[in-house]
């Protein structure tokens, strides 16, 4: 019983630390040297560098509201110019891997029971080919 509980309370910061792994192995020219460029450059940032009322925190794209892009473009221009990049690039890659980990969850016993299946979900949601860097690391893709 013991050995089971261990497994389980490691079995959260193992996955972190291997989905961390992955992502960086994935993006690693673009965590080490982000670009603000595409949407994140010209629509994010360019954006909300000109438009710094809180109101733009509302603003409409494509007829929806993408609030946390606009969160996250908000609060990259209130940073110094050269940690934007960094930030605008952490950011959406910290929601990737709590998207690629929330499987692992309990709550999620109920569809599938196995713990290990789940952990081994979000490791192949991590490493799939499901696109590029974009997918991981880009802002106004994190939505």
């Amino acid at each position: 019983m013991g050995s089971k509980v261990l497994r389980r309370a490691t079995s959260w910061p193992v996955l972190l630390c291997l989905l961390s792994a992955l992502l960086v192995w994935r993006c690693y020219g673009y965590l080490i040297a982000p670009e603000v460029r595409a949407e994140d450059g010209a629509r994010v940032f360019a954006y909300f560098y000109a438009h710094r009322k809180f109101a733009a925190l509302f603003r409409l794209k494509a007829g929806y509201l993408p609030f946390l892009p606009n969160l996250i473009g908000y609060l990259a221009v209130r940073l110094p110019a050269r940690a934007a990049p960094y930030f605008l690039t952490m950011v959406p890659t910290v929601l990737a891997l709590a998207t690629f980990s929330v499987f692992r969850a309990s709550g999620y016993r109920r569809y599938m029971a196995s713990d290990a299946l789940r952990f081994a979900l979000c490791l192949a949601l991590a490493i799939a080919p499901i696109g590029n860097h974009f997918t991981v690391c880009h802002t106004d893709c994190s939505i």
